[in-house]
This record gives C-alpha cells, sequence and structure tokens, in this order.
C-alpha cells in the first residue's frame, strides 16, 4: 500500500497555531514571572532555532523549521502554565527538579564536570544549565527557573527537528506524513514536560533522537561512509550517556543488536526481499563491535561500572515505591512513575517475576498513569503532564501499530527496515524500562521511533479511517479492562469487596 505524497487540498494553518501559541505563551510566561525576562530568552532561542533550521540552511528545511517553531512555541506557552502553578498555585517542584534547579545556581562556584559527575549522572546537562545561568547573569538577568526551561525547551524542539529529518530519510517525499509528524510531536504530554520543567530528559531525548537517526540513514543506505559517520556517534553518544544518564551507556550497541535481529527477521518473513546480505551483516556487526569496545574502554578509563549502573536505577524505583506507602504527599514522595495514592504498582508489577514485570510492566508505561486521572486530581503540574500524556498515548499508539504495517508494505526493501527497526527500539527498550525503573520519562525519551510510525497512517478516505478506528477501539478497550481490574484490585485491597 503506497501513501499518497500529493499535497492535500486544505492546508491545516500550522504558521497561525505558532502565532497563537507564542502569543499566548507570552501572555503566561508575563503572568508567572512578572518579568519580559522570559520573553526576551524565548526570543533568542527562537531566533537561533530559525536561522540555523530555515530552508536557507545547509541544516534545515522548511517542514524542519515550521516542526521547530510549533514545538518551540506551544513548549513556551505549557512552561509558562507550569510556572504559574509554581508561583500562584502552591505547586511544588519535584525533588528531581529543585535538587537540578539548586545545583544549576552552582555556576558561582568552582564547578567542573568530574566534580558535578560525582554527584549526578546528569552533570553534562547540568553543566549547560550553569552555563546560561553564568552568561544570562552576566548581561544583567535574574536566575529565575525560566532560564534553565528554555533551554530544555530548545532542546526538546531540536530533537524535533531530528523527527522530521528521520522521516525524511524513509519517506523522502512524504510530504503528509512530515506535518503530522510535527502536530503529533506537539500535543505529547511528555514532550511538555520535558520542556516546562527543570530536568535533564529533554537533553537525552535529543541525544536518543540523533543515534536512532543516524541507524536509519544508515539501514536506508547501508554504504561505508554511513557506516563511519554511525560508528562515530555512537562514540560520541556513549561518552554523552556517561554524563546524561548512565544507565543508557549500552544504548548503542542495544541499536546494533535490534538493527541485526531486524535484519534476520525480514529475512525470515520475506527471502526473496533482498535486504539480507553479508555486507549489511558484516557492516552491522562491525558497529556493534565498535559499540563493545568503545563501552569497555570508557568504563575502564572512568572507573564505571554499566551493570551497577543499571540495577541501581532498579533499585532506586523499588526504594522510592516503599518510600511513596507512608508518604503523606505521594505526588512528591518520589520522580518515579510509582508514586501514586496505592500499593498496586509496586505488589503486582515490582514484586513479581522477572519475566511477568517484564510484559506487564510494558504495557504498565504505555498506559500509565492508572488510573489517567490521577495526575489532573493531583494539583501538581508534573502529575497533569503525565495524565495528559497518557489520554495522548490511547491515541498514537493505536496509529503507531497502524503505521508499522502500512510502512512494512512499503516496496522498497530498506523502508521495511527501516519500520522494523524502529518498532523493534520502542519495544525493547519498553521490556528494558519495565524491568529496571519503571520510569515513564525515560521510556519518553525514546519515544521518536513510535511518534514517526503513528505519524504515517493516513486518515484520508473511509477505508483508513475504518482501520485506524478498529485498531483503537482494542486498545481502548483493553485501557478499560486495566482500569477496571485496578478498580476492583483497589476496592479488594481496602476490603470492600
Amino acid at each position: 500500500m503506497q501513501l499518497n505524497s500529493k499535497p492535500v487540498g486544505h492546508r491545516f494553518p500550522i504558521t497561525l497555531l505558532v502565532g497563537l501559541m507564542i502569543f499566548v505563551g507570552t501572555i503566561t510566561q508575563l503572568i508567572a514571572y512578572r518579568s519580559l525576562e522570559p520573553v526576551l530568552l524565548a526570543s533568542v532561542f527562537l531566533l537561533i532555532g530559525y536561522i540555523c533550521f530555515r530552508e536557507r540552511s545547509p541544516w534545515g528545511s522548511r517542514s524542519q523549521c515550521t516542526a521547530f517553531m510549533l514545538i518551540f512555541s506551544v513548549s513556551f506557552f505549557w512552561s509558562g502554565v507550569a510556572a504559574i502553578f509554581v508561583n500562584y498555585l502552591g505547586d511544588r517542584l519535584s525533588p528531581d527538579a529543585s535538587w537540578f534547579y539548586d545545583f544549576a545556581l552552582g555556576f558561582q562556584s568552582d564547578f567542573n564536570l568530574k566534580y558535578i559527575r560525582d554527584r549526578s549522572s546528569g552533570a553534562l546537562h547540568i553543566l549547560g544549565w550553569q552555563s546560561v545561568y553564568w552568561i544570562l547573569s552576566a548581561i544583567g538577568f535574574q536566575q529565575g527557573l525560566y532560564c534553565g526551561i528554555m533551554l530544555n525547551t530548545f532542546m526538546v524542539s531540536v530533537a524535533a527537528v531530528v523527527g522530521m529529518k528521520t522521516v525524511r530519510v524513509i519517506f523522502i517525499d512524504e510530504v503528509k506524513i512530515r506535518k503530522r509528524l510535527a502536530i503529533i510531536m506537539a500535543l505529547c504530554g511528555m514532550f511538555w514536560l520535558f520542556s516546562a520543567l527543570m530536568i535533564r530528559d529533554s537533553s537525552v531525548l535529543l541525544l536518543n533522537s540523533v543515534l536512532i537517526y543516524y541507524w536509519v540513514k544508515f539501514l536506508m543506505r547501508p554504504d561505508w561512509t554511513s557506516l563511519a559517520k554511525l560508528v562515530v556517534v555512537g562514540a560520541i553518544g556513549q561518552s554523552l550517556y556517561l554524563n546524561l544518564r548512565a544507565e543508557f551507556i549500552a544504548l548503542p550497541a542495544v541499536l546494533a543488536l535490534i538493527a541485526f535481529c531486524s535484519v534476520i527477521l525480514l529475512k525470515m518473513l520475506s527471502p526473496n526481499s533482498g535486504i539480507y546480505n553479508k555486507d549489511i551483516v558484516v557492516k552491522i556487526l562491525l558497529c556493534l563491535l565498535s559499540a563493545i569496545l568503545g563501552q569497555t574502554l570508557i568504563e575502564f578509563i572512568f572507573d564505571f561500572d554499566s551493570v551497577v549502573a543499571i540495577i541501581s536505577g532498579s533499585e532506586g524505583y523499588v526504594h522510592g515505591a516503599r518510600d511513596a506507602f507512608s508518604a503523606t504527599d505521594s505526588s512528591f514522595a518520589t520522580d518515579s512513575s510509582f508514586a501514586t495514592d496505592s500499593s498496586l504498582g509496586y505488589t503486582y508489577i515490582v514484586n513479581q517475576p522477572l519475566l511477568i514485570r517484564a510484559f506487564a510492566g510494558a504495557l504498565y508505561v504505555n498506559i500509565f498513569p492508572i488510573p489517567f486521572w490521577h495526575g489532573i486530581v493531583s494539583g501538581s503540574i508534573y502529575q497533569i503532564f503525565k495524565s495528559m500524556n497518557a489520554i495522548f498515548m490511547y491515541l498514537v499508539v493505536p496509529l503507531a501499530i497502524v503505521g508499522f504495517y502500512d510502512s512494512i508494505r512499503y516496496s522498497l526493501s530498506s523502508q521495511r527496515l527501516s519500520a522494523v527497526f524502529l518498532g523493534g527500539v520502542y519495544i525493547v527498550v519498553s521490556f528494558g524500562v519495565a524491568i529496571t525503573s519503571l520510569e515513564t520519562r525515560h521510556l519518553a525519551s525514546f519515544y521518536m521511533p513510535l511518534l514517526v510510525l503513528a505519524a504515517v497512517p493516513s486518515l484520508d478516505g473511509r477505508l483508513n479511517k475504518v482501520r485506524v478506528l478498529k485498531v483503537f477501539s482494542g486498545w481502548a478497550m483493553l485501557a478499560v479492562l486495566i482500569h477496571l481490574g485496578w478498580y476492583l484490585l483497589k476496592q479488594n485491597s481496602m476490603g470492600v469487596v
């Protein structure tokens, strides 16, 4: 089934939407901070993005520039809303956000990357925050939250550009897919959270998206030049992960394994596809070998144990879950996804054998929170973003399933391979997050493969709408059953039934 790449008869007014969001965002920022500084700073970042990604730029195009400005303007608005919650509605910063903000103001001290790394795995992002605060302080800006948050907004917007580039590599001239992707990214609740709060996930999202983009470029055109670029980017990525989120340092090797399995799977399902050949297999194995060697070298130089880092992430979740039981305000007991008003997550997911936890947890992080309205009634903007993202996922996951099916039906074997790779990345990461941290923010930093696939299916025509509606109905029914099960277990745990 070939997707129609012809321009649609009507144009969604994205430019008008950008202007509207900037206008409304400016109002929310002025109300939140009672200062023009957030607006001036946002204008600087927006101008930088426009210059870098405009059509005449060597790094951009019209669709990429539009995506940057759309995501930035929407994130600008939500960061203002988040600031209103903090400054006027008594919302407290999450422990991570509060700690990061205090550390970011440490630019006045003699801090360096090693000093920060000894205290946080997000050392590089903190150093970036410190640099922003140092520069802005030097020119007379106040040291408000908005300074660090604006850097997050910029990084999420750049990650959106990388997502658009990924679509362009796979689908070339499919303008409508890029347009749908821009709108989908603008509606993502976790992207709002990454942009609007003082957390480091925006840089992790950007780095993950870049690595996946270079893998897609290689799979679409597996020549030695693409391989060399991939190896270099992977090596750089490993050193950056050490200073951003150490648990992800093995990701370059994992992506190579997923690519290898994707080739083998397509060979089994379609023997005559032509995608399987010794050349691409050898190159993928070379990339895997370089990733393993790079990780080993980093662990030796920095005396770092990646296995310990992964286990620590899992144990941190368990300890956070236990702490949440006795907390009077569970919304801030921990930054983990578990921090809800019940112990059901701990009982029926964490405290289960590994295999059960992997499957149950993978489903859990894709529909969290349960119930989905938990965050909305909590009064915390952090939890509200997560609840809004749950509604977003109810719509996006069915689209991604249909998009995956449509993608593997393309005549070009490289397009099918890229689709299988993207789907494989998201599934593997879902299982990985389920058996380690079980934190939805960790999974959300890998949303780009999911969102790219979700942008593929067209809703033009009755047949396309029916296909999507069928998958959505099945996913919605599953969500209803899970909520019903949660209610019954909740009542049972309280001795009601």
